[in-house]
């Protein structure tokens, strides 16, 4: 459950081809589809001069001010494509007699990362971790915290197999309360130290999510610790730690950072031996990485032309020698 310290409110539900117009820019935005609802707002895939963007629209002018500006300042001092989304307008548009603020930002075309690991297979766990703590740990480099990780907050690109971050809505400068959080992914919530924005907070937020990915509490489990206290929660939480995962050298890797005072480099150098894995499977894992990509649904990729060339070369060969031993 996400949870947002401000709003009281939903922003409205809008209807597809629905046509949206800026009051300060005139810039007209078609809806396409709903991409997601956050803590901060709903997010559609509109048309925009002709390009698909992303429109968040919400109901607390302030949030989504900031919001912006957070993005704003971080695009400015870090100076590096693919951190934060190109912003576009921060705008205000009218629905059903109601004006609503609005973000209008690059549209990232990806899936979350639980889609990705599906898509890749389990080994792939560590890599997209280590990767997300590379992006995360840009925005500490610039005081700043991106407080709600979760899965739905973390695209993965289609064409660079990178994370890319597409709600900013949290994003708090280092030392100051948090605004924005998921339950799951709290260190609070499981009693692991206080709600405010540090490193080991978004440290603690990485573990969570691998956690989840390699061996991933359950609804029902999840519903009856929401009536437990943080101490109970965190008690739950070393049992976990201290059973056998199928990836079990994952689990000994992220101990350490759900203690909840872990830096992230520290996750960072704990994660590295795991990765010699994914670059060299043993044939187990490979043929775990053969039927995940059998599953995936999604374009092909260069991976997946690799792969299907790979197939046909070997269909051929099989042909080949049954035709010879035929004459």
């Amino acid at each position: 459950m996400s949870f947002n310290m401000r709003a009281e409110t939903d922003p409205p539900d809008i209807q597809k081809n629905s046509v949206l117009n800026g009051r300060w820019s005139g810039e007209t935005y078609r809806i396409i589809q709903h991409l997601g609802t956050g803590a901060n707002g709903k997010v559609y895939l509109v048309w925009r001069r002709q390009s698909r963007v992303a429109l968040k629209i919400g109901v607390d002018a302030t949030a989504i001010a900031l919001e912006y500006e957070h993005l704003r300042e971080i695009a400015e001092k870090i100076n590096n494509a693919g951190v934060v989304p190109e912003l576009f307008e921060l705008e205000d548009v009218v629905v059903h007699g109601v004006t609503y603020p609005v973000l209008v930002m690059e549209w990232i075309d990806g899936v979350d990362v639980e889609q990705f690991v599906l898509q890749r297979g389990d080994l792939w766990v560590a890599v997209c971790l280590w990767k997300i703590i590379r992006l995360i740990d840009t925005l500490h480099q610039q005081g700043f915290v991106f407080c709600d990780i979760k899965p739905g907050n973390l695209l993965f690109d289609l064409q660079s197999a990178e994370p890319r971050l597409v709600d900013f809505g949290g994003v708090t400068p280092i030392g100051q309360a948090v605004r924005e959080f998921t339950e799951m992914y709290d260190r609070a919530w499981w009693g692991r130290g206080s709600r405010k924005a540090d490193v080991a907070y978004d440290t603690f937020a990485c573990a969570m999510l691998g956690m989840q990915l390699a061996c991933p509490i359950s609804k029902g489990e999840l519903e009856r610790l929401q009536k437990k206290s943080p101490n109970e929660r965190s008690a739950f939480l070393d049992q976990r730690l201290h059973t056998t995962w199928k990836q079990d050298d994952l689990r000994i890797a992220l101990q350490p950072a759900l203690s909840g005072t872990a830096r992230l480099a520290s996750l960072r150098i704990a994660l590295a031996p795991l990765l010699q894995r994914t670059a060299h499977p043993t044939k187990t894992e490979r043929v775990a990485i053969h039927d995940g990509r059998l599953n995936r649904r999604r374009r092909f990729d260069a991976t997946d032309w690799g792969l299907l060339v790979s197939v046909l070369a070997f269909t051929l060969a099989m042909c080949t020698l049954w035709w010879i031993g035929t004459l």
